[in-house]
């Protein structure tokens, strides 16, 4: 049986234009946006309502799962991120675990899936180390759109 994947994508200094072309090229027709904030002061057309009307016309479902999947959840904005960045803590908490079975629910029904984060480096986002080593842990296939626009299979972190 083959195993569905999960794919990661940065935008990073990518022009929309080459973001929507990767998107394409891999087939993909949902991009769960993985930022906390979904806005980028820098890059407006990565903006919330900026992108998801763009990948509507590209028949692109465009979801926001920040508050579940994000780097710096809601629960801890009272905290200095520092001392949370703890992702085994994070992993257990109701949220996540419900952005996780999101996902799940949509590789079960071989949906074409990446998540989406600004940093365009996958091994400085947490894209890799918590999202997509807690999906590769679970069974499913995780690739990694790189800064070339390749794909790099997930390595586990230990």
């Amino acid at each position: 049986m083959e195993i569905n994947n999960l794919y990661t994508i940065g935008y990073g200094n990518r022009t929309l234009e080459n973001f929507i072309s990767l998107l394409q090229k891999y087939d993909i027709k949902i991009l769960v946006d993985v930022r906390t904030t979904p806005f980028s002061r820098f890059r407006p057309q990565f903006n919330k309502l900026s992108i998801m009307r763009t990948l509507e016309d590209k028949n692109i479902q465009y979801v926001h799962k920040g508050a579940e999947l994000g780097g710096k959840p809601a629960e801890i904005e009272n905290v200095i991120y520092k001392v949370y960045n703890n992702f085994h803590e994070r992993k257990n908490s109701v949220q996540y675990l419900q952005g996780i079975s999101f996902l799940e629910q949509g590789l079960e029904m071989n949906c074409k899936i990446a998540i989406m984060c600004c940093e365009l480096d996958y091994k400085n986002c947490h894209r890799y180390s918590l999202v997509g080593e807690d999906i590769s842990n679970r069974g499913w296939g995780v690739l990694h759109i790189d800064k070339n626009g390749e794909l790099t299979k997930h390595k586990g972190l230990f």
